[in-house]
């Protein structure tokens, strides 16, 4: 109140996880950094959750063998690019340049492999199910599994995304 009399603004101490960015949505804690990681190149769906990775302040790398796909899918959308699959010396290189990792996704045979701090789950399409339906909701379930209660109950799982985009667990 007092630097309003005084006509003064007053700063914020602390900045977001984010830097204050514009248009970034922040979870309730942070995820620092994740790895997605496609065979000879990334999936929309891939894409996808790199992207919404992205827009929640993490720190993503990609990688896929295919420089060309990876390099420019990195440049459109503002990831880092390590051009070869998922192995150890890759997982070496992404720990080395952020410290630690908190996500990483793989995709398999069609299917989505999230870990989230030790937190394995996976998603797959159901037949008939489009490929931009796929995309947009395993994305949303990556984020939905990130949030600190599903990390706290250790919801994790095997999930099936029907045709009319409707997300089940599949259990054993």
């Amino acid at each position: 109140m007092e630097e309003h009399r005084q006509g003064r603004q007053r700063i914020a101490m602390h900045k977001s996880p984010s830097g204050n960015k514009p248009h970034t949505a922040l979870l309730p804690y942070s995820l620092r950094t994740a790895f997605v990681a496609g065979q000879q190149f990334l999936s929309p769906a891939l894409v996808a959750c790199a992207k919404a990775l992205r827009d929640t302040s993490c720190k993503v790398a990609i990688s896929c063998s295919d420089k060309v796909f990876g390099s420019r899918t990195a440049q459109s959308s503002g990831l880092q690019y390590l051009p070869t699959g998922i192995n150890i010396n890759v997982l070496d290189m992404v720990n080395a340049a952020y410290g630690s990792l908190d996500v990483i996704v793989t995709e398999e045979s069609g299917v989505l492999y999230f870990d989230i701090c030790g937190n394995r789950s996976s998603v797959s399409p159901a037949n008939g199910c489009l490929d931009s339906t796929f995309s947009t909701e395993s994305s949303k379930l990556l984020l939905y599994l990130s949030l600190p209660q599903s990390l706290e109950l250790r919801l994790c799982g095997d999930y099936l995304i029907g045709s009319d985009g409707r997300l089940s667990e599949v259990k054993d």
